[in-house]
């Protein structure tokens, strides 16, 4: 059965292990289961000089205290240099890069409202079909699949495979896509009268889940043996999905579990796969087709003896771990699926879904990170780290510093990612700041191409925060970022600077985008409505650190950007960092909540006076993002979501 979900129109303007545990996987409960006035400068300029390719690579972070491999390629070198618009730039490109990447699809244009800057174009999308045949032989390949559509009394009979599931107080009725199983809490399960696979031998283990409540442990499917079960594909008592195996029967033994990224919202179906390696020891998870968590089980695991259960797990030689939800598409395979295959299954179920990646980055020391990492999301909400973390692209250039990374789509398909390469000062003792922004494109977001440093040729102290925005009506993109005054090394205020280019090569001469006296602001993001343009800053004065917006009726230029902005959109709490999501009809600010190691978000509550702060709702304890720092979400065609998420795989 699909996990079919209504195609929605979103526009996205953005701003922008092993451990080895010796506690059980159990617990009680729980449940889970499927399916300015543009004054110019005058003397400025700026101007591009190319560094090392990045690739893919990167540690992606263990679970439970686990290691985890890291991976690496091949660097490159840069391409061409480019000067417009002002003197040539001083600082070069620096080589480097750790990894190449395999070559994707990026499929049709979408994104962010399908033009760089992500407002006031048409999505491209992530609907279409799925290659069916392929899936179906694939499907033919597992030891055991249910569907949940052909039922005799209480015997659920398998769509391949011979081993039937005997239902004892759970259910199967009709879902949004067909008949699905239903689990209400303890006794309400479904097992095999005998084990469907050798656990352990290489093993898959899939299944679409959707938790009423989050609480407790909850497994979805189990293994049994005498004593405990074999594996345990589960929600923990962290709200995290997990996939847990022992190494021999007995509860004394450690268990080894690896961790999802990301958090599921009740109410939600996810695609939940676990893999498990014999002759490596590595065990994954995947959620939603993408790689979530990897661990080494070196110990291995034991055959059970067991059926399989569906609705519980086995503890203490007692059924353990049940919950309230709903399960569908049940597998069992022989072997490890591919991130290919996994990802084609995600699609097979849901090949409607939009797919959202939200590019980010994490401080690794205080002020730095170390390159462009992505999480995915189905709804917009909950966010998922890509394969536990992976960087896809290092920093390459400019200060080697990697912040505020800025991600949009152009008219010829090309991502467009910025970002700030300058290091910072009351972080790191001799810091000597860029007066430059790092830029790199992709037509997938896997593969990249070498890495420019455009020079910004003003007396300012450093470039902050870059985003881009297409301006359909001229053609051009702008760049627009913050800097201060002068280049004095103290708290002067900072303004808004712009420049345009159509090719990433000749550029404007920068000249002030928005700019108060006396004034200090950041971060500046911008949002096409279609008769005005949005802009939400963030306020660094003392005492602020809040989030404000105005709307002007010109992108740029002197009758641009003349309003004072708004008192302040968020809470008694520091945020920078905005950036917009439109969907479903609602408007999104995401926000980086730094002062809280958090992320926050602001709702629309009216389509009116999107300036004043009565019209956003905190809706911050809906969303969920894991441990990112300032970043963009965009909406990408499935051609290039498939791409990342089996690069993540790999």
């Amino acid at each position: 059965m699909r996990r079919s979900l209504p195609l929605v129109l979103v526009l996205i303007a953005a701003a922008w292990g092993c451990g080895s545990e010796a506690a059980a996987p159990t617990g009680s409960g729980g449940s889970l289961p499927p399916s300015s006035s543009g004054t110019n400068t005058g003397s400025g300029g700026v101007a591009t000089s190319t560094g090392g390719s990045a690739g893919a690579g990167g540690t992606p972070n263990g679970s439970d205290g686990g290691p985890v491999g890291t991976s690496s390629g091949a660097s490159s070198t840069g391409g061409p240099s480019g000067v417009v618009g002002g003197t040539q730039g001083g600082s070069g490109g620096m080589p480097g890069g750790s990894g190449g990447a395999p070559v994707g699809t990026s499929g049709t244009l979408g994104g962010s409202g399908g033009t760089l800057g992500g407002s006031g174009g048409t999505l491209g999308g992530s609907g279409g079909d799925p290659v069916d045949d392929t899936v179906e032989a694939l499907l033919a390949e597992f030891a055991a699949y249910w569907d949940f559509e052909t039922v005799s009394g209480q015997t659920v009979l398998p769509r391949v495979g011979s081993a039937a599931l005997e239902l004892a107080g759970a259910t199967v009725a009709a879902g949004t896509n067909g008949a699905e199983f239903v689990t209400s809490g303890a006794g309400a399960t479904a097992m095999t009268d005998a084990a469907v696979l050798d656990t352990s031998r290489d093993f898959s283990v899939s299944a679409w889940v959707k938790l009423d409540q989050l609480d407790g442990y909850d497994t979805f499917v189990g293994m049994d043996g005498a004593a405990v079960s074999a594996f345990f594909l589960q929600k923990r008592d962290d709200e995290r999905l997990s996939f847990t195996t022992f190494s021999s029967d007995a509860t004394s033994t450690a268990a080894c579990v690896t961790t999802g990224e990301i958090r599921p919202r009740a109410g939600e179906w996810y695609f939940v796969v676990g893999t498990y390696s014999a002759s490596t020891g590595q065990q994954r998870i995947y959620v939603d087709g993408v790689l979530s968590g990897q661990a080494t089980c070196r110990a291995g695991v034991f055959e059970a003896s067991g059926g399989l259960s569906v609705g519980r797990g086995l503890y203490d030689g007692a059924a353990s771990d049940p919950w309230s939800g709903a399960l569908d598409d049940v597998g069992l395979m022989a072997r490890v699926l591919t991130p290919t295959e996994i990802a084609a299954l995600y699609r097979h179920g849901r090949p409607n879904q939009n797919n959202y990646l939200f590019a980010y980055f994490v401080e690794v020391t205080q002020g730095r990170g170390d390159g462009l990492r992505l999480a995915h999301s189905h709804d917009g909400r909950h966010w998922g780290a890509i394969g536990a973390g992976k960087v896809f692209m290092p920093p390459s250039v400019g200060g080697g510093s990697f912040r505020d990374p800025h991600l949009s789509r152009t008219t010829d398909g090309l991502y467009h990612l910025v970002w700030t390469t300058s290091c910072v000062p009351w972080a790191e003792a001799n810091c000597v700041q860029d007066r430059g922004l790092g830029h790199a494109t992709s037509p997938d977001l896997v593969t990249w191409s070498a890495a420019d440093y455009i020079t910004v040729d003003l007396n300012v102290e450093h470039v902050w925060a870059p985003e881009t925005f297409y301006d359909d009506k001229t053609g051009q993109v702008m760049i627009f970022w913050s800097s201060p005054v002068d280049a004095t090394a103290n708290s002067d205020p900072h303004d808004i600077y712009y420049v345009l280019t159509t090719d990433f090569q000749t550029f404007s001469e920068p000249a002030i985008l928005y700019s108060r006296p006396g004034r200090n602001f950041i971060d500046a993001t911008i949002y096409d409505r279609g008769d005005e343009y949005l802009m939400v800053i963030k306020d660094e004065a003392d005492g602020q650190k809040n989030l404000r917006a105005l709307v002007s009726t010109e992108l740029f230029g002197p009758d641009a950007w003349s309003a004072d902005p708004s008192a302040p959109l968020t809470g008694n709490y520091a945020a920078e960092g905005p950036s917009f999501l439109e969907r479903d009809g609602s408007l999104f600010i995401y926000f980086d909540k730094y002062g809280e190691g958090a992320y926050g978000a602001l709702e629309a509550s009216t389509t009116e006076a999107l300036d004043t702060p009565a019209a956003w709702s905190d809706i911050s304890s809906t969303v969920f993002f894991p441990g990112v720092r300032h970043g963009t979400p965009i909406e990408v065609p499935w051609e290039v979501f498939q791409a990342v998420a089996v690069q993540a795989g790999q």
